[in-house]
Parts: C-alpha cells; sequence; structure tokens
C-alpha cells in the first residue's frame, strides 16, 4: 500500500488535469511528481481498484491515462487517507508496539482534520 500523502499528491495532480479536460499518463505523474514510475504504476492502479480513477487514451499519442472516476467533489481527503497504508515507520525493522499504537493515532487524527474537505478545495487552492 502506498503512503496515504502520494496517494493525495497523485489525485490532485490528476484532478487538476480533469478540471482542464485532460487525463494524466503515468510517466507524467513520474516526471511531474518525482516518483518511480513503478511507484506512479501501483499507486494508479490502487486508486482505479478503490474506483477513483479511470484509465482512457489520451488524445495526444493515444496512450493511456487516468482521469478522476468522480467528480473531485465528491472524493473526500480522508477517504484517500484511509485508503493508504499506515504512516512510514521512522525505524528499518519491525516496529514496536508503542510506535505502532503512535502511528495509527496519527493517521487518525489526519483522517479527522481532513473532515469534509474534498479533492475540489484541495486543488482550488493550487
Amino acid at each position: 500500500m502506498a503512503d496515504p500523502r502520494w496517494l493525495i499528491a497523485v489525485m490532485a495532480r490528476i484532478g487538476n488535469a480533469f478540471t482542464h479536460g485532460q487525463a494524466i499518463s503515468n510517466q507524467q505523474l513520474s516526471q511531474e511528481l518525482g516518483l518511480p514510475i513503478r511507484a506512479a504504476v501501483q499507486m494508479g492502479g490502487q486508486l482505479e481498484k478503490a474506483g477513483l480513477l479511470h484509465q482512457v487514451q489520451r488524445g495526444d499519442d493515444q496512450t493511456l491515462g487516468y482521469t478522476l472516476a468522480k467528480s473531485p467533489d465528491r472524493i473526500l481527503i480522508a477517504g484517500l487517507l484511509a485508503l493508504g497504508g499506515p504512516l512510514p515507520s521512522a525505524s528499518r525493522g519491525s516496529s514496536s508496539e508503542f510506535e505502532q499504537v503512535l502511528l495509527e493515532r496519527l493517521a487518525l487524527a489526519q483522517r479527522e482534520e481532513a473532515g469534509d474537505q474534498t479533492l475540489a478545495t484541495l486543488i482550488q487552492e493550487v
């Protein structure tokens, strides 16, 4: 599973393109967000499987690209945070129970803070 913060960044970029009638390829996501292509492919697939994205054929070069499956005002940031995996651990090995509980509480606080904020409000500010 992807870091939820990266899922938000990917969705914001795709949402911005959506508002301009464009689709974004994995290659573009990789280049524009500084992600490894493998990560862009994995996150795009995860978001598509969750019903948030569709792959469409782009008009410019006939490659596939992602576009939103829903209006940006119907995609909750809290939902994207919940879709991602746990926040990354600071330790390289297995994390302690204390660290796990702390990271779970932090993730819950992030979702609560996001409240009813949608992708539309997020991309509107960019």
